[in-house]
């Protein structure tokens, strides 16, 4: 058979039609529109245990789109808001603060985090709260290994400053008072916390060592087809208008 194949000029609006033989032709198959994506929410403030989240969104969608679904689903507060990042090696590797950053940006095998966060004066910090236990097998001088997930929480700038330190690591254990200055040019301020397997047996961190892939394949996220494929639908793909892009505007 032929099919028929119109050409116009986005420039001078002239059309081109050409009838191309063919013995068979390789049709596109529908295509989902949806994109199903498992986030793990964290409530800063400890009222809830860490859970993970599966949403839908649009799989051309933007981040603003994944956060507004998780900010339903996880019965998000007026006055908070979720802060998501991806989390790679027990470290953050990046925040997602640009809303129209697309999701394809996010692939099915990263771990992504979102911690809900109390809305406050713009005059903050991101705290970073990185857990590390001790590994004897480490090559790092401290021996001290970074585990689990991170945990972000906000911290205002306006408290009082006792202290003159500026990017340094000190050592705050408990029960010693010290007030830490931070640095004006650094928009996150870290700290370690060090587990002891004292304290590592005492108390239960598993939800703070599971954090579960975008999507995991396998038998449990095989869902059955919504609509049925079917010749014709096939056939209307592939006899969809396309536009031409500035390397393909050529005539016949």
């Amino acid at each position: 058979g032929q099919y028929k194949s119109t050409l116009v000029c986005p420039v001078c609006n002239k059309v081109s039609v050409t009838f191309d033989p063919f013995m068979y032709l390789s049709l596109p198959l529908q295509s989902a529109t949806n994109r199903t994506m498992t986030v793990t929410v964290f409530s800063c403030d400890g009222s809830t245990q860490p859970s993970p989240c599966t949403v839908t969104v649009p799989k051309q969608g933007r981040c603003k789109d994944l956060i507004q679904a998780l900010s339903n689903a996880c019965s998000l507060k007026h006055n908070e808001r979720l802060v998501l990042v991806e989390v790679r090696n027990h470290l953050i590797h990046r925040y997602f603060e640009d809303p129209l950053q697309l999701l394809s940006s996010i692939k099915d095998d990263d771990r992504l985090a979102a911690y809900k966060i109390t809305k406050m004066d713009k005059n903050t910090k991101y705290l970073q709260l990185i857990h590390r236990r001790r590994d004897s097998d480490s090559q790092t001088i401290s021996g001290w290994k970074p585990y689990g997930t991170p945990i972000v929480s906000l911290i205002s700038c306006d408290d009082t400053i006792t202290r003159d330190d500026n990017n340094a690591c000190i050592d705050l254990s408990m029960g010693e008072d010290k007030v830490v200055k931070l640095s004006p040019s650094s928009a996150r301020v870290l700290v370690y916390i060090d587990w002891s397997q004292k304290l590592l047996e005492k108390y239960d961190t598993h939800p703070l060592e599971t954090l579960p892939e975008v999507l995991k394949y396998g038998p449990v996220t095989k869902k059955a087809r919504t609509e049925p494929l079917s010749l014709y639908t096939c056939l209307e793909a592939f006899l969809r208008e396309e536009p031409l892009v500035p390397e393909d505007m050529w005539l016949v």
